[in-house]
């Protein structure tokens, strides 16, 4: 699928297991089709690409995010260079405590014995809460060449991989502990990440087409509105 000057191509499976096996069969089947389709359909001469299936440079799947502490390893050496490229825009996220189900995100910050969070003036040096270690959803950033296998997860990819298409399979594992089972609900997403979920691949999109520039600063309503939702989650846990 061109977008403009850049191709990217998504499938955005639902954050758990949210449908089950006879469904994703179709859907695979669908996707099969698709794949052919997009082979077999070549574009005018003088195109950039052959047909729409030469023009997708990256197919992300995102599948199975949702849960806490989910942990994505890295499954194709073809692909490991975008896969770091998102493991470093997460920490770099990070380190601007941007990822809200971080233990260091400011909504988690200590609170005084009043239950307010303290100010920069009440806090000092010798008091300041250390530093919790920082998780990562993306564990496989040093991956060495020789450490790549034939671990490989089927799923909606596999019709396009057999095309020679790029892929990106960001799945954790193990898979989620409630995948396939009746409490595979709305109840068991971790919406803090969620949210960090969403950050992390808008901005990998935004880095992919070299969006910088067109995205207007965040005013300073918006800026207030973060801080605010910040305190009243502070309030809420009390």
């Amino acid at each position: 699928m061109e977008l403009g000057t850049f191709n990217i191509f998504y499938i955005h499976a639902y954050p758990l297991s949210h449908y089950r096996r006879k469904k994703k069969k179709k859907l695979t089947g669908k996707l099969r089709s698709l794949a052919e389709t997009w082979e077999a359909s070549p574009h005018p001469a003088l195109s950039t690409y052959h047909s729409p299936i030469n023009s997708i440079s990256l197919f992300l799947l995102l599948d199975l995010l949702g849960a806490p502490s989910p942990r994505i390893p890295s499954y194709f050496e073809t692909t490991h260079w975008a896969y770091q490229s998102m493991a470093d825009l997460e920490t770099r996220l990070r380190s601007l405590s941007r990822f809200k189900s971080s233990p260091n995100h400011p909504s988690k910050r200590p609170k005084s014995s009043k239950g307010k969070k303290e100010s920069r003036e009440q806090v000092t040096s010798s008091s300041k809460p250390k530093k919790r270690k920082e998780p990562v959803f993306l564990v496989d950033a040093g991956k060495q060449a020789h450490q790549f296998g034939f671990l490989m997860i089927e799923d909606d990819h596999i019709p396009f991989l057999a095309r020679g298409v790029e892929v990106l399979h960001l799945i954790p594992s193990p898979f989620p502990k409630v995948w396939h089972k009746i409490e595979d609900d709305g109840e068991h997403l971790d919406l803090d990440v969620v949210e960090d979920w969403a950050t992390l691949v808008t901005a990998f999109v935004a880095e992919w087409m070299e969006l910088e520039g067109y995205f207007p600063p965040p005013s300073r309503k918006m800026e207030k509105r973060e801080a605010g939702e910040t305190a009243s989650k502070g309030k809420s846990e009390l």
